[in-house]
């Protein structure tokens, strides 16, 4: 659990979050989801293994779309986050939960993520990853 004290300092730290260009890496952080999001990034030694569910808007049509996913990420919420806004080419926003992508023709958002066990992974990755 994070301390209010190490939110309050994540929020005047500049670090480069992971999300956004490189011409605003050093962006200071604006809301305490960022904050939050910067505290749990550190890595661990131990892989975790995910499903990640994304609901994607194309248009009028709304779909989910099934991953499974490694990461060292300390927070599987990080990592699923940090998969999501990274999922298309040509990211151009954020709106609420939603990452928009090629000029708010696509937009993509965190569903839900689970950790996995090895066994689970290794299941469901000669179905999920063909």
């Amino acid at each position: 659990m994070n301390t209010i004290q190490e939110i309050l300092d994540a929020l005047k730290t500049n670090v480069n979050t992971d999300f956004e260009n490189e011409n605003n890496a050093n962006e200071e952080f604006k809301t305490i989801h960022d904050a939050l999001l910067k505290l749990n990034s550190k890595s661990t030694s131990e892989e975790k293994y995910l499903i990640i569910i994304l609901e994607i808007q194309d248009g009028e049509n709304r779909h989910k779309h099934k991953v499974l996913h490694t990461t060292k990420a300390k927070n599987i919420n990080f990592a699923a986050e940090k998969y999501a806004a990274g999922f298309y080419s040509e990211r151009t926003g954020r709106y609420d939960d939603w990452w928009e992508f090629n000029h708010g023709c696509i937009a993509v958002r965190l569903y839900t993520v689970n950790e996995l066990t090895t066994l689970e992974y290794n299941i469901l990755s000669k179905y999920l990853n063909q």
